[in-house]
Parts: C-alpha cells; structure tokens; sequence
C-alpha cells in the first residue's frame, strides 16, 4: 500500500489496480482516498478497483473533470 502515496502517478495507478485485483477489502479505505488524487489515470484506476472489491459502481472524475462510472 506504500505505493498509493508514491509521488509517480504511474506508480499510485498500478498499486490501486493491484489492490483491486487482490480484493482485499482492507484496501478499501486507501483506495477511497485515491478517488481524490490530482491524476485522472489515478482515480480511474481506484474507482475500478473500488467497484472490484465492493461489487458496487463507484463514480470518477476524469481529465475533463466529468463524471464516469467504474462498474464490477
């Protein structure tokens, strides 16, 4: 989990993909916190993991600043 604070994003974006395909729910707050990171690649990333691991949609805010949805 150290890697979700590493200052590359693409650092923080394969940990929180990795943490959802280990689907560890004690994940889940850190994930969580990912959904406000400064990259968009960033929350993507631990939207999707959020829905893995909850099996619930998990909204996002991508480059353009609109809001998507991660789906299980």
């Amino acid at each position: 989990r150290d890697g979700l604070r590493h200052s590359s994003a693409v650092v923080r974006a394969c940990c929180a993909s990795a943490l959802g395909a280990l689907a560890d729910p004690a994940s889940l707050p850190f994930l969580r916190s990912l959904l406000d990171d400064r990259d968009p690649f960033v929350r993507m990333e631990a939207a999707h993991a959020l829905a893995t691991i909850t099996g619930e949609a998990v909204f996002y805010e991508d480059h353009h600043a609109e809001q998507r949805l991660a789906t299980p």
